[in-house]
């Protein structure tokens, strides 16, 4: 069952459908799939640990995001490349 899901997937991905849409699809289906019960609600319970949010990694994730949009409003790649076929030809 879980290789038909799968295929069904990457179809979906070939046909053009957004990732978020195939990831967020491909998550819930396994979740339900799960012999465990109630699999998702821990799967949430465990963000909030103290083991994750000490994570240094998770710390930084908000931080890169940030500096990533900031980046992308300000023209930043636009002249990084520029940059780069100057220098490189």
């Amino acid at each position: 069952m879980d290789a038909l899901i799968a295929v069904l997937l990457v179809a979906f991905a070939v046909l053009g459908t957004p990732l978020f849409v195939i990831f967020g699809a491909g998550s819930m289906l396994f979740f339900s799939l799960d012999p465990r019960p109630n699999s998702i609600s821990f799967a949430a319970a465990e963000v909030f640990t103290e083991k994750f949010a000490d994570s240094p990694l998770m710390v930084t994730l908000p931080l890169f995001i940030f500096a990533g949009y900031i980046m992308a409003e300000s023209g930043t790649p636009k002249r990084l490349v520029a940059l780069s076929r100057a220098w490189l030809g």
